[in-house]
C-alpha cells in the first residue's frame, strides 16, 4: 500500500535534497566547482598562476603548447608564431587530478630549441599536437599581414619527442623533421578552396588549431567564418605525409558570429576547442576583440558546447594544454599572445551536463525544479534511480510500507 500523494512527494523531495547536499560535499575543499553554475564565466576559476623560469624564444608571440608525457610533463614543446623553430619546456607541478597546482609556484621550465627550417621567413606556427611518438607542429598556412605568400608557413612538421630529452637532442636534424603542406588538401575542397592565397583581411585561409583523436588530425581554422561558422578538417593520420593526404572531410562548426578556433586539445569524449576573434586587425583597421571561451565538441554535432567564457586580461589566449581530467572537469593551462611570456595561468573548467539528464527525472511542481529551472543541470550527472515502478508524475518512487 501506498501513501498518499503529499506523502510521495515529500518523500522525493527530501530524498533529492540529500543527494544534492551529498553531492556539493563529496567535492573537496579547494576544488572550487561551484553548485549549478549560472553562467559561462561561473563554470571556470583561476587556480594558479604560473611563472616562467628560463629564457623562452618569442616570449611575446606564444601560439601553441603540447606534452608529451602528461602527466608527468618533463617532455612538452612551445612553439612562436614567428620563428622557424620550437623550443623544449617542462611543467613543474604537483600532480593533482582534481585540484590546482602546487600553489608555491607552477612553472614553465626553457630547455633547448629544435630548428625546423634552416632559413626563409618564420614557419608561423599555430598549433602543436602529440601521437605515436612525435610531435606535429602546424603552420597557419596563410598569406602574411601583408599578403605575401611565405612557403614556410604552408606546412605541417613532424618529429620525434625525444628530441626533446636532454640525451637524444639533435636540432635541425634534417632526416629526423618531416615536412608536409596541407595545401593540396585544402585545394581539393569547394568550400575551402576559394579562400586560399586571400588576404587576412578578406577572410583568407588561417589555420591556428591541430588536435589527435581517434587516429584523425583535426585541423582547426580562425577563418574563414562564414554564417558563424568556421571550419575544422580532418585526415588520417597515416596519410597525412603522404604525396596527396586522403579520407579528409569538413565539419562547419557553429561558434558563433566572427568567432574562430584559436587552439585545439584532445579529451576522453572529445577535443577542447578555444576560440576567439576570426578577424585579423591589420594596419589600423581594428575589430572588437571578443571574449575568449572554451567549448567541448564530441566530433559529432555540429554545435560545440560552450563551457566557460575566459576572464580578460592582457594578450590573446592563443596555447591550451589539458592538464588533467576528471568526471567533473578540466584542468587547463592557457597561454596567451602578446604577453610577456604567456602569461601562464591554470584555470577549473566544469563539464557539461546535459539538463535532460536531471530535468526528466524531477516532477514539474517539484521545488527543486523551481529552483534550478527545467533547463539548468545539478551539480550531479543524474539523480540515482529509486527502486519501484514510475510513478504518475513521472519519476521512480521508493516503496513506502
Amino acid at each position: 500500500m501506498f501513501a498518499g500523494k503529499s506523502a510521495r512527494v515529500a518523500i522525493f523531495r527530501s530524498y533529492a535534497a540529500c543527494v544534492v547536499a551529498i553531492a556539493a560535499c563529496a567535492i573537496a575543499p579547494g576544488q572550487a566547482l561551484r553548485a549549478a553554475p549560472t553562467s559561462l564565466s561561473s563554470r571556470t576559476l583561476l587556480t594558479s598562476k604560473w611563472t616562467v623560469e628560463g629564457p623562452i624564444e618569442g616570449a611575446n608571440d606564444i601560439s601553441g603548447i603540447a606534452c608529451a608525457d602528461s602527466p608527468a610533463n618533463n617532455n612538452c614543446l612551445i612553439a612562436s608564431d614567428e620563428l622557424r623553430s620550437v623550443q623544449c619546456v617542462r611543467l613543474q607541478q604537483t600532480v593533482d587530478q582534481f585540484g590546482p597546482s602546487d600553489q608555491a609556484n607552477p612553472r614553465i621550465i626553457s630547455g633547448g630549441s629544435i630548428e625546423l627550417f634552416g632559413s626563409g621567413d618564420e614557419l608561423d606556427a599555430e598549433g602543436i599536437a602529440v601521437a605515436n611518438g612525435h610531435y606535429y607542429v602546424i603552420g597557419s598556412h596563410a598569406l602574411s599581414r601583408k599578403d605575401h605568400l611565405q612557403h614556410n608557413r604552408h606546412h605541417v612538421v613532424r618529429f620525434p619527442t625525444s628530441l626533446c630529452d636532454e640525451s637524444h637532442r639533435k636540432p635541425g636534424d634534417g632526416a629526423i623533421v618531416e615536412k608536409t603542406s596541407l595545401n593540396d588538401t585544402i585545394k581539393n575542397q569547394d568550400s575551402l578552396a576559394p579562400f586560399l592565397r586571400r588576404p587576412l583581411t578578406s577572410g583568407g585561409i588561417n589555420i591556428e588549431g591541430i588536435a589527435i583523436a581517434r587516429g584523425r588530425a583535426y585541423i582547426g581554422f580562425r577563418s574563414p567564418s562564414r554564417d558563424a561558422r568556421v571550419a575544422v578538417a580532418s585526415l588520417a593520420v597515416e596519410g597525412l605525409f603522404d604525396a596527396h593526404p586522403t579520407n579528409a572531410s569538413i565539419s562547419w562548426l557553429h561558434l558563433g558570429k566572427d568567432r574562430g578556433i584559436r587552439d585545439l586539445a584532445r579529451v576522453s569524449d572529445g577535443l577542447l576547442i578555444l576560440t576567439g576573434n576570426a578577424s585579423i586587425s591589420v594596419d589600423g583597421n581594428r575589430h572588437k576583440r571578443l571574449a575568449a571561451t572554451i567549448a567541448h565538441w564530441d566530433l559529432r554535432s555540429q554545435r560545440p558546447v560552450p563551457l566557460a567564457t575566459l576572464p580578460t586580461a592582457s594578450g590573446k589566449p592563443e596555447a591550451l594544454l589539458v592538464l588533467s581530467e576528471t568526471d567533473e572537469a578540466y584542468r587547463v593551462l592557457i597561454l596567451r599572445d602578446s604577453a610577456a611570456s604567456g602569461a601562464p595561468a591554470e584555470y577549473l573548467v566544469a563539464k557539461h551536463r546535459p539538463p535532460a539528464l536531471v530535468a526528466n527525472r524531477i516532477p514539474r511542481h517539484s521545488r527543486i525544479r523551481k529552483v534550478y529551472g527545467p533547463d539548468h543541470a545539478l551539480p550531479v550527472r543524474t539523480l540515482p534511480v529509486l527502486p519501484q515502478s514510475q510513478g504518475r508524475h513521472g519519476f521512480e518512487r521508493p516503496p513506502v510500507s
